[in-house]
């Protein structure tokens, strides 16, 4: 029972910290013209979900939290003037990347490897992938797709191959410099019920507000 609320709390706290990254930085980054954030935003994830990892040593943290983040994102549902396509895709895109971090990280484990860049754009890739195929069948049904109806260029190249790498690149930059010690180094948490409450509430109130400005 004592491990399973430690599991909780590891779950809240860093699942409402990738929820409120999304919320407020996310958001911020999508305003830009560049479209530069799902280039931005998934090695953050990754970041705080190799950190809920090395926490809590358990991969199902990882899981867990990324399924928090997604359904810190699924709250607009509630509000009147939202899309649920706009919603909904989101925030499969944040469980996604939970997935595609959680089955690196336990392949490295697992075989004992460290994460290079290879292992590392094939996990940013998979999931850009599951992702696209899930714009094909919606696109095909009647559920229009702006990255669909921009064309080849768009989808091929910008969000699998281009974003791919991007995000491979700063991951391996992140990784180095932490190694280096060129980093804010945290030291380990000891992450207490209220935080973890306090963690969530925060990024449901930022995605509240975030969503009615």
């Amino acid at each position: 029972m004592k491990n399973n609320n430690k599991l909780l709390i590891n779950v809240l706290f860093w699942g409402g910290l990738w929820g409120f990254a999304e919320a407020t930085l996310g958001y911020l980054l999508n305003l830009s013209p560049l479209g530069i954030s799902g280039s931005i935003m998934f090695p953050i994830g990754f970041y705080i979900l190799q950190k809920a990892f090395k926490e809590s040593n358990h991969l199902s943290v990882i899981f867990y939290s990324g399924l928090v983040a997604g359904a810190i994102k699924l709250i607009n549902l509630f509000l009147p003037f939202s899309h649920p396509v706009k919603v909904i895709n989101p925030a499969f895109a944040i469980v996604l990347e939970g997935l595609s971090v959680m089955a690196l990280i336990g392949w490295s484990v697992k075989k004992d490897k460290k994460i290079g860049f290879v292992s590392t754009f094939l996990a940013t890739l998979s999931w850009r992938f599951i992702y696209f195929i899930d714009a094909v069948i919606l696109y095909f049904i009647g559920i229009p797709s702006r990255m669909i109806e921009k064309g080849p260029n768009e989808y091929l190249w910008n969000f699998l191959i281009l974003n791919s790498l991007v995000n491979a690149i700063i991951i391996m930059i992140m990784a180095k410099a932490e190694k280096s010690g060129k980093t804010i180094k945290m030291p380990m948490l000891k992450i207490q019920p209220v935080t973890a409450v306090c963690s969530l509430l925060i990024a449901i109130g930022s995605q509240l507000f975030f969503s009615l400005i």
